[in-house]
């Protein structure tokens, strides 16, 4: 496994090291062989297109071919796009893509690839989509997309459209998983699922993230089969529904456990009866359009079941601020039904921590004010680009405004051994 190096200093003769880095992004790309990482350096670059130039694939998530900013540096892409070939498990790490309004339609477009994995990405400033992921081909399907903590703001043009139709994300593929990070002043919705790309869609899952002030709605199922829309705070919508289940018959959709607030036509909409057996539960729905609920049902079959109506004030700890956290004698604190698919609070709180669950993306921790700010870990040896063999002794700092118990390690995603304390 080997590190290559990019900088806006080098040049493309060079060896790829960090003393001695390439100049260009194809040319670090063209040497890779899974299991290798790429760390470019502060500036900015082009784009990293399919059509263009040489893109490698790895074989698991643990022998990957990593595409990341070198550790606190800057580093702007003006687009990702990859398309055709079945590309494959090739993680995008810490990296802002920014289209400049310059009429690439989707600065992230991905067509007929699998095991994608954006991490810590912002996507902004794309004349059309944020990020567009596409069907693919009945040969070549794309599959099982990641965006993991990333944010996605002011995509769609310049004079938005009577309709809009550009979105921070739109999904058009199946097994596509949008996790944490935040999706704001988008044209159209913040994050959309859609199959009008042909396909219908399972193991849709999006959680943990923060949508607001959209220029449509802030989330949308559609066409999706059992998709799970769950701990994600939405607000400050005029157009649409907070959280839309609607078009090309959505089946068994689960909108559980989320925080809606503001939004003008309803927090929670069911539009048509083509969309069959959604299932609305512990949700937080407050200052909404949709009636005493606030939530708009022409839907078949729905089941709806303890949500928190749009007639009592939860208690939030500061609306104004976006701090959705409870206060104590909130009447969403253990209101809730037990949801196996609902197992943390959207910064990781084990629920449950009282005698049930509580209502909305947040869990009350008894005793004070709730810990909303999640701790931060950095490590200090090995130093990162560094190669090490053998055994190796692994230093690391960790804070938190209210105190770190232990330290969990992980490998591409999966515990290394237990907690440190």
């Amino acid at each position: 496994m080997a590190t290559y190096y990019v900088a806006t200093t080098g040049n493309d003769s060079n060896l790829g090291t960090i003393g001695s880095p390439f100049l260009t992004i194809p040319k670090g790309l063209s040497v890779m062989v899974a299991g290798d990482t790429l760390l470019i350096r502060a500036g900015s670059y082009g784009a990293i297109s399919s059509n263009t130039q040489t893109i490698p694939s790895g074989t698991s998530f643990t022998n990957a071919i990593t595409v990341a900013a070198y550790p606190s540096e800057a580093v702007t892409l003006r687009a990702i796009g990859l398309s055709g070939a079945p590309y494959k498990y090739i993680i995008f790490d810490r990296l802002k893509i920014d289209g400049q309004y310059d009429g690439n339609n989707n600065i992230v477009y991905l067509n007929g690839t699998n095991h994608i994995r954006f991490t810590t990405c912002e996507i902004t400033r794309s004349s059309g989509q944020g990020a567009l992921v596409t069907t693919g081909s009945a040969n070549n399907p794309t599959s099982h997309t990641e965006f993991i903590n990333c944010s996605a703001h002011h995509n769609g043009p310049l004079v938005p459209s009577a309709s809009p139709q550009n979105h921070g994300m739109y999904i058009a593929a199946p097994y596509t998983t949008v996790s944490g990070g935040s999706f704001y002043n988008n044209e159209g919705y913040g994050v959309q699922c859609n199959n009008s790309y042909g396909f219908r869609m399972s193991g849709i899952v999006f959680k943990n993230f923060t949508s607001r002030n959209n220029g449509s709605g802030g989330i949308s199922i559609n066409g999706a089969d059992g998709a799970l829309v769950f701990n994600n705070i939405v607000y400050g919508h005029t157009t649409r529904a907070g959280i839309s289940v609607s078009w090309w018959n959505p089946t068994g959709v689960k909108v559980y456990n989320n925080t809606v607030y503001n939004n003008t036509v309803a927090g929670i909409e069911v539009t048509t009866s083509g969309a069959t057996g959604t299932i609305i539960k512990n949700n937080i729905i407050f200052q909404c359009g949709g009636g005493s609920t606030g939530i708009s049902d022409a839907g078949s079959g729905t089941v709806r079941a303890n949500n928190l109506p749009n007639t009592t004030n939860p208690l939030f700890v500061n609306a104004g601020s976006a701090n959705f956290a409870l206060q104590a004698g909130s009447q969403a604190i253990d209101f809730g039904t037990t949801l196996p698919e609902v197992t943390t609070d959207i910064i990781g709180t084990s629920r449950p921590q009282g005698t049930a669950y509580d209502i909305g993306a947040y869990e009350f921790v008894g005793g004070g004010t709730p810990d909303t700010t999640p701790p931060t870990g950095a490590v200090v040896s090995p130093t990162s680009g560094g190669t090490v063999s053998g055994t190796v002794n692994v230093i690391c700092t960790a804070t938190d405004n209210v105190g770190v118990a232990n330290v969990q390690f992980y490998l591409d995603g999966s515990p290394l051994g237990g907690p440190v304390t």
